[in-house]
C-alpha cells in the first residue's frame, strides 16, 4: 500500500491525453491518423511514444470513432513526393480533364486546414466537382483524399446533412460525397460547411463541424450554394 501511495504521488510520471477525434488535435499541431501514425506539422512521423497523445483500440470498439470506420490507411515510411508521381499519372489517365483533378487535389490539402481557415476568413470554400458523367470526377475525388489514405474509409454517395455533420464534428479528415443523390440535401450541406454553422438534432444536439467535404456531382448546386 505504500508503494501505491509513493507511485501515486509522483509527479515525474508524463500525462497522456487520449487521442478523441481522428486528424488534428484539438489545440496542437499533431494529427493522429490511425494507431501508430502520429504526424507533426511538418510532415514528419513522430514515435507514439514521444508525443503527449496515446491511442487506445480497447475504447474505440464501443465509440463513435470505430462507428465511422474513418481510420486512414497510411503507408510508411511517409514521403514527401507522393505528388508528383500522382499528377504525372493523372494526365495520361484523364488527359484534358486532369486539369480539374488537379484542382481536386488543391481542395484536399486545403481541407486538412479547414478550422484554420475559417478562423481567419469567417468562411472556408467548399469544393464541388459538377458536369457530365465520365468526366473524371470520381477519379479526381478519389485521388485527392488518397493524398492522406482516406480514399476508401472516407467515400459515401448516400446520406442525409445530419449524419454527414455528426462524422465530421469528429474528424478533421475530410470526407467525399460521390455524385451524392439530394441536390437539396448537398446544398444545404454545402452551405452550412462553407460558413462553420453548428448543427442541431433531437437526439445528437449541437454538432460543430471541424472538418468539411469534397464533393462531385452530375447536378448543379443550387443558386445559394454556388
Amino acid at each position: 500500500m505504500n508503494e501505491y501511495i509513493q507511485h501515486r504521488k509522483r509527479t515525474d510520471v508524463p500525462t497522456k491525453n487520449i487521442a478523441t477525434i481522428i486528424g488534428k488535435q484539438p489545440g496542437d499541431n499533431i494529427w493522429i491518423l490511425i494507431e501508430g501514425t502520429f504526424i507533426n506539422e511538418v510532415g514528419e512521423l513522430l514515435k507514439p511514444e514521444d508525443t503527449n497523445y496515446i491511442w487506445l483500440s480497447s475504447i474505440y470498439s464501443h465509440s463513435t470513432i470505430a462507428a465511422l470506420h474513418s481510420r486512414c490507411e497510411v503507408a510508411t515510411p511517409l514521403t514527401p513526393m507522393a505528388l508528383e508521381p500522382l499528377i504525372l499519372k493523372l494526365f495520361p489517365l484523364l488527359e484534358h480533364n486532369a486539369f480539374s483533378a488537379i484542382l481536386m487535389l488543391d481542395a484536399g490539402a486545403m481541407s486538412w486546414h479547414y478550422l484554420t481557415i475559417l478562423e481567419n476568413n469567417k468562411n472556408c470554400p467548399v469544393a464541388v466537382a459538377y458536369g457530365p458523367s465520365g468526366t473524371g470526377k470520381t477519379t479526381g475525388l478519389f485521388a485527392a483524399l488518397s493524398i492522406i489514405g482516406a480514399h476508401e474509409p472516407n467515400f459515401y454517395s448516400r446520406g442525409t446533412k445530419e449524419s454527414y455533420i455528426s462524422i465530421l464534428s469528429k474528424q478533421t479528415v475530410p470526407i467525399g460525397l460521390d455524385d451524392p443523390q439530394s441536390s437539396k440535401n448537398v446544398s444545404e450541406l454545402l452551405i452550412d460547411l462553407f460558413g462553420g454553422a453548428m448543427s442541431k438534432g433531437i437526439t445528437r444536439g449541437v454538432q460543430q463541424p471541424i472538418g468539411t467535404v469534397i464533393a462531385s456531382a452530375n447536378f448543379t448546386p443550387t443558386d445559394s450554394a454556388r
